[in-house]
């Protein structure tokens, strides 16, 4: 008898279990009319560059310029103001030292008499104390700010100088000296607490 090959080949697929025969290709091949093309390159990989270029109208490039300008004064003015803060809470806190150091005097009973070695180092420290105060250089506020608070500062501050006066005791100096030292300590840091006040309020306005 004579076997068609065509069939030999069909009867062993089926007699192959279902579960083991392969699974049907899907077609995944374009149209006949439609030519496949190469996917194009992701950017972003290792070696690429991207170059981006942007315009600006002027008037925009103007407004930026100045709002930079503006922020740079802002900048320097707040500079300004916490230098001058700062130098005069630190005159301030120096001259509570040094009526603390005359208060040891005027407190003292009974009082050291002229020759006391103890009277003599209290008013050394205090002039210790003061020359910190005269080595220190006081910014005045910029000029918004100096415009509004000049008055105050000028009687602070003499003309021509850049620091606080405060009142100079030899160690010889008597009860007396020791007493209008400290009631002017007490008129000169006032004047400071003023000074610092004025600045703050004149922010606010």
């Amino acid at each position: 008898m004579k076997i068609d090959a065509a069939t030999t080949v069909l009867q062993a697929t089926l007699a192959i279990p279902a579960a083991a025969q392969p699974a049907p290709v899907a077609q995944t091949n374009p149209p006949d009319h439609q030519a496949r093309q190469p996917s194009p390159p992701i950017p972003g990989g290792a070696g690429d560059q991207i170059s981006v270029n942007i315009t600006v109208p002027k008037q925009t490039l103007d407004t930026i310029e100045k709002i930079s300008t503006v922020t740079d004064f802002l900048n320097s003015t707040a500079k300004n103001l916490r230098e001058t803060g700062t130098a005069l809470k630190q005159s301030s806190d120096l001259m509570t030292q040094m009526k603390t150091e005359l208060g040891k005097i005027i407190k003292n009973f009974p009082p050291f008499p002229p020759e006391s070695s103890e009277r003599r180092d209290i008013l050394m420290s205090y002039q210790a104390i003061r020359e910190q105060i005269d080595k220190m250089t006081i910014p005045p506020p910029p000029a918004p700010v100096y415009e509004r608070v000049q008055a105050i500062w000028k009687d602070l501050i003499p003309a021509g100088k850049d620091t606080i006066e405060t009142p100079a005791l030899s160690q010889n100096a008597s009860d007396t000296q020791v007493k209008q030292a400290d009631e002017q300590l007490t008129f000169t840091r006032v004047a400071v607490t003023q000074l610092r006040g004025a600045i703050g309020a004149s922010l606010q306005d």
